[in-house]
């Protein structure tokens, strides 16, 4: 993969921002047609994109959690007296623009995409070219939804995901991640979401394995790995469901009789990381674009 990047001239690494891709135009046009084949995708199934801020005060990772369970991957910025994080994912900031005002059901389900750079603090010795990078971006969408509607998205999500995998030939199978110890919520509410997400692979007709104890702190998942033309799995696609930050961000709809619900979250990828993807395609192409 090395050689390659060298030979074509489409990306490169330097010792000042480790872990931190440099894309050359050849690299950045692999990376756009990526992007702009989603987006296409994207407006096809319902997605509206969104753009947020990178940095955010350490209140808003108090309130999701994520400080709790998340802080040692986080990269921090202190600007005295407050304390500030670069965003290692999407949600929190798809959760505030949500309550920006009263919801009606008659919106739901909203789809956000964001397509935000994204930066997680992995140990030096856990880096690995594009397959394990500190900064990346992610085709990540989060979906607002009704009790009643989550099955209907999740199976959604499951097709897109078989959609833009039969484009480039791959194969894949899927792994139901249930609840990791320590996490948040109660266990009514995780057996109910597991369930769900049991339910709709049985529906979906794929070959789907239990991945014990691998879900995430708010919610279990369904990871999806790939089958490479050298036959090794990559983990790239992901649905959660999060029943945890619409309670934490206190998330309310004005239901068809007038009371006041919550709603269910789902938290998506297809692609992945767009950096991983492209070093899987690289190696499966070798260099073929």
């Amino acid at each position: 993969m090395l050689f390659l990047s060298q030979a074509q001239e489409l990306f490169f690494f330097h010792d000042v921002s480790p872990g931190s891709c440099f894309f050359m135009p050849k690299g950045a046009h692999i990376y756009n047609t990526l992007t702009d084949f989603i987006k296409s995708e994207y407006r096809r199934r319902g997605f509206s994109e969104v753009v947020t801020p990178t940095l955010y005060s350490t209140s808003l990772w108090e309130r999701s959690g994520h400080w709790e369970h998340y802080s040692e991957n986080m990269f921090t910025v202190t600007c005295e007296p407050h304390t500030f994080a670069l965003k290692p994912m999407n949600c929190p900031a798809h959760c505030l623009m949500f309550e920006q005002r009263v919801r009606s059901w008659r919106e739901l389900p909203i789809r956000w995409a964001d397509f935000g750079a994204l930066h997680r603090n992995e140990h030096s010795g856990a880096l690995g070219g594009l397959t394990r990078v500190r900064r990346f971006c992610q085709d990540d969408a989060h979906i607002f939804c009704t009790p009643e509607q989550l099955e209907e998205e999740i199976t959604a999500c499951l097709d897109f995901v078989r959609s833009v995998y039969r484009v480039f030939g791959f194969s894949f199978h899927c792994l139901l991640s249930t609840r990791p110890v320590p996490c948040l919520g109660e266990p009514a509410l995780w057996d109910a979401a597991e369930q769900q997400l049991e339910s709709s692979l049985k529906q979906f007709e794929e070959h789907w394995e239990l991945n014990p104890g691998d879900g995430a702190f708010y919610g279990p998942k369904i990871d999806i790995q790939i089958r490479d033309a050298l036959g090794r799995q990559h983990q790239c696609a992901t649905i959660q469901l999060d029943f945890q930050l619409p309670i934490r961000f206190n998330l309310q709809y004005t239901g068809a009789d007038g009371q006041m619900y919550r709603p269910i979250m789902i938290h998506r990828a297809v692609l992945g990381s767009l950096e991983r993807m492209i070093a899987i395609l690289a190696e499966n192409f070798r260099g073929k674009w």
